[in-house]
């Protein structure tokens, strides 16, 4: 392994480009101002499924490390990984040369990472801090990759392939402005991406213009050849941008191949590894074709981020800063997209810059009595959609303001967990406030920079807070821009009743809850409304979004849970409701919703004027999707028209009591097992979705 070799890499007189050219510099140039090419440069239309290929039939194969699934990591006691999110003590060498990768650094421990391009995972060290600041992932500064004593002969000529993503600039390591380092050791020409994102080819700071440049999130492959008697060929994806480059340059010779870090304190590339192999010779054409075809399982090019904006008021304070739920609903929603990043934007305390206020609504509300100016009312009778802003909705232009071009770039979803003080109000005030919630909608998204068909709004059907009327109000508002396709507002949390109040005692057999403050949720159930909401927020992102995100399997959740599409009458106090199912194939009922827990039935009247009100004592699955509803008095033989509500107003379920499906138990499509990838919180069964609408109990057919 003694090689000393000199490396300066020029590009040929007439390199194998992916563009066509007319002249010597003038690009072949289409009728839409397109550019012509002779191949793809790494199309992302498409996620690629995941590769049931090999290198092993590639000759002279010295080493080869694969980190895309479990089975060639090994963790404690050496022995295979079983699970995802667990540490890895090495990467095996699937060459059977026993060169086997292990973590380089310091610090927390690499993990085995699921879904970072397309469905296949990665190994990398993510810290948990939430450094304000700092962009998520947070990937260890001190953690790299490395094949101590690597045995293979490199002398007469390699190839090399590396495949990596980089899901953010270099953060937190004190050194953050230096090269992130890709490969080095081993007498192979060091690998870099130079400060100004282009790609850098050993210790040379003259980057050629066919270097080429690297987003911020991206993931590549890189395949390299050398023939001592021709030179340096190199691929980035499929776009062959050097070919037969001369050499000229020390490199030290080491036995240690490392990946992903320079070797200095804190010198980590900050990035994903997935998949790397080296050869012991240069590669025939139709080897190095081999090779690139099976680099094409991964999903390459420049990758989008992923960040969710929070808007509301102490709820949505507790969901996004402090009870974490903010970050597991991005972590789940970037999950399901295979996305490399996932940020929360929030903020709330400044006097000038937020997009949380606790106790505002969006304009102020009974009369005053309860503030709010993210839109400013100015009194006159004026419709809302001449409405500007106020002194918070000023604070939350400037807050988005402040954010980099690229940052606002990577907004997919504004988030409004919001219905506090606004469900204090009228329900004569509907088509005001269903206006207003259009108006801000339209300036929120009008300062990110987004039309609405690729900015959903994600709304919650209210918490049990507000009077009955003001929450049967803010549910119809809700309902109205959730079926509005020009609004594009999506209900991603369907059903939130079903939560305790803030620090209450929780009795989890009975699902009996006591004490604590209930205009505000527990942290358990912000957590899970978190987790329940991220398959549904991803799928319509996917729908709004680039085609870097993966497009969701349908049997996964669509909607966040079941949702009742039917009731009958069977006789006077008994009703036959119809579930329509999302993701799960059964219902369960759980604690008190053997009890009707949650279940109303208004006798006449309205959402408006609300007539009387019976109440259900008993509920029991009939078959996979009927439900049979026994009420405490039989209904009114005077009166004909009956609806049904679960819940009515400000009733609150409870934690435990609501009917659910059983997703838990359904097998869930090859690779999209959440659960299995990201931990145990994350299996959970689906609520039975609030009514936002009553729903009208027909006469028995």
């Amino acid at each position: 392994m003694e090689v000393a070799q000199r490396f300066m890499l020029r590009r040929s007189p007439s390199p194998n480009m992916s563009v066509i050219f007319v002249s010597p510099g003038h690009p072949m140039c289409l009728s839409d101002g397109r550019i012509g090419l002779r191949r793809s440069l790494g199309d992302t239309s498409s996620i690629p499924a995941p590769s049931t290929g090999s290198l092993a039939d590639i000759p002279d194969l010295a080493g080869w490390w694969d980190a895309s699934n479990l089975s060639s990591m090994l963790g404690s006691g050496q022995l295979p990984l079983t699970s995802w999110s667990d540490p890895v003590i090495s990467v095996a060498d699937r060459s059977a040369n026993g060169n086997a990768l292990t973590a380089f650094g310091s610090g927390s421990p690499a993990l085995a990472i699921p879904h970072l391009s397309g469905t296949l995972g990665g190994l990398g060290a993510p810290l948990s801090t939430n450094t304000p600041g700092l962009l998520h992932p947070i990937l260890n500064p001190q953690c790299g990759f490395r094949v101590s004593n690597f045995s293979g002969d490199l002398s007469a000529g390699w190839t090399v392939l590396l495949v990596w993503s980089r899901p953010n600039r270099k953060q937190g390591s004190g050194i953050s402005s230096s090269p992130v380092s890709l490969l080095s050791g081993c007498g192979l020409p060091p690998l870099r991406i130079a400060l100004n994102d282009r790609l850098q080819i050993s210790s040379s700071s003259d980057l050629d213009e066919s270097y080429p440049i690297l987003s911020r999130r991206h993931t590549h492959s890189l395949l390299l050849r050398y023939r001592p008697s021709v030179g340096m060929d190199a691929w980035l994806d499929d776009h062959h941008f050097l070919e037969s480059a001369t050499i000229s340059g020390d490199v030290t010779p080491t036995s240690d191949l490392v990946f992903l870090h320079d070797g200095t304190s804190g010198g980590s590339a900050q990035c994903w590894f997935h998949e790397a192999a080296i050869w012991s010779s240069a590669q025939s054409t139709s080897n190095t074709e081999k090779i690139l075809d099976y680099a094409r399982r991964w999903n390459r090019g420049a990758r989008q981020g992923l960040s969710i904006l929070i808007n509301g008021q102490s709820n949505a304070i507790n969901f996004a800063l402090n009870d974490g739920a903010a970050h597991l609903l991005a972590r789940g929603i970037a999950w399901h997209l295979g996305a490399l990043s996932y940020n929360v934007i929030a903020s709330t305390g400044s006097g000038t810059a937020y997009t949380m206020q606790s106790g505002h609504g969006i304009y102020p509300a009974v009369g005053g009595t309860y503030p709010g100016s993210f839109l400013h009312d100015p009194g006159d009778g004026s419709a809302p959609v001449t409405w500007t802003t106020g002194t918070d909705g000023n604070a939350l232009r400037l807050f988005l303001e402040g954010l980099s071009p690229e940052d606002r770039e990577d907004i997919r979803a504004i988030i409004w967990p919001w219905n506090e003080t606004d469900s204090l109000r009228d329900y004569s005030e509907l088509a005001q406030f269903s206006a207003a919630m259009r108006r801000l909608g339209d300036l929120e998204r009008a300062v990110i920079g987004k039309p609405a068909h690729a900015l959903p709004i994600c709304l919650w059907s209210g918490i049990p807070y507000g009077s009955a009327l003001g929450m049967q109000m803010h549910r119809k508002a809700t309902h109205t821009l959730a079926n509005d396709p020009v609004f594009n507002g999506f209900v991603a949390f369907p059903q939130t009743a079903a939560s305790n109040a803030r620090g209450s005692v929780w009795d989890e057999v009975t699902g009996v809850a006591t004490g604590g403050d209930f205009s505000h949720r527990d942290s358990i159930d912000l957590q899970q409304f978190g987790i329940i909401a991220a398959a549904g927020i991803a799928r319509v992102i996917s729908q709004s979004s680039t085609p870097d995100f993966l497009q969701l399997p349908d049997a996964l959740p669509m909607r966040g849970g079941p949702r009742i599409v039917g009731a009958v009458w069977m006789d006077p106090n008994t009703i036959r409701i119809t579930v329509e199912h999302d993701g799960g194939t059964d219902l369960r009922l759980p604690r008190q919703a053997a009890l009707g827990k949650g279940f109303a039935i208004m006798e006449g009247g309205s959402p408006a004027s609300p007539g009387p009100l019976i109440f259900a004592n008993r509920c029991e699955r009939l078959d996979h999707n009927h439900l049979v509803l026994t009420l405490a008095q039989p209904r009114s033989p005077a009166i004909t028209d009956h609806s049904l509500y679960y819940p009515y107003g400000s009733d609150t379920i409870g934690r435990g009591n609501c009917i659910t499906d059983n997703y838990t138990s359904v097998v869930k499509p090859v690779g999209w097992d959440i659960g299995a990838e990201l931990g145990s919180q994350w299996n959970l069964d689906f609520p039975l979705a609030a009514t936002l609408v009553p729903i009208p109990i027909t006469p028995e057919t």
